[in-house]
């Protein structure tokens, strides 16, 4: 009985590494096939090495992303909410969502799964800032105007802030002459 246990284990350990590595093997012909702008082939490539090794969220995240990169948005945005459920940590399938969302122009559901991720990473401030932006774009002010408050006191991001501010409330605003003080303090600080 003990021989036999050991058997099992021993295959079953088997079973998966082979598994892993072909799962590596498939994901290093995704990533060529990426490279190359392929996006078809890499799909179905990482699809295949996340069948096999499930447990990877690599895998599965590149699989969506070449779905992403072929315009297949509405596919993206239901795998990802599946994907983020198995792999709460990683934050990047909330982006892809998000961007899916907004490839569609479906800017408030974009917004909304942005609103979720930074809840989760209050100090994405890149990102915060980059849908600052693109809230404005899309007409979204009091979406920008949020993320605009909450940056205005991230060093690196005041003058973005500002400036969004200013544009939405004006020119005849504190937030213009806040950014009017701001630029001209950094540009006597480069000159010295």
């Amino acid at each position: 009985m003990k021989k036999l246990l050991v058997f099992v284990l021993c295959s079953s350990l088997l079973l998966v590494s082979c598994q892993t590595y072909q799962a590596n093997r498939l994901a290093e012909q995704g990533y060529e096939h990426m490279q190359s702008q392929n996006f078809d082939a890499s799909s179905v490539l990482f699809a295949k090495a996340s069948t096999k090794d499930a447990k990877n969220h690599t895998y599965r995240y590149n699989y969506l992303l070449s779905l992403f990169l072929q315009g297949h948005y509405d596919e993206v945005i239901v795998q990802s909410e599946e994907a983020f459920e198995t792999f709460p940590f990683n934050l990047s399938f909330l982006l892809i969502q998000a961007q899916s969302y907004a490839e569609k122009q479906e800017y408030k559901q974009a917004l909304v799964t942005y609103n979720r991720l930074f809840k989760l990473d209050p100090a994405s401030y890149e990102t915060q800032a980059s849908v600052m932006e693109q809230a404005l774009l899309w007409k979204e002010y009091e979406t920008a105007k949020d993320l605009a408050l909450g940056l205005v006191n991230q060093k690196a991001y005041e003058k973005k802030a500002l400036g969004v501010l200013s544009e939405i409330a004006g020119d005849d605003t504190w937030y213009a002459l806040a950014l009017a003080y701001v630029t001209k303090e950094k540009q006597s600080q480069s000159q010295q």
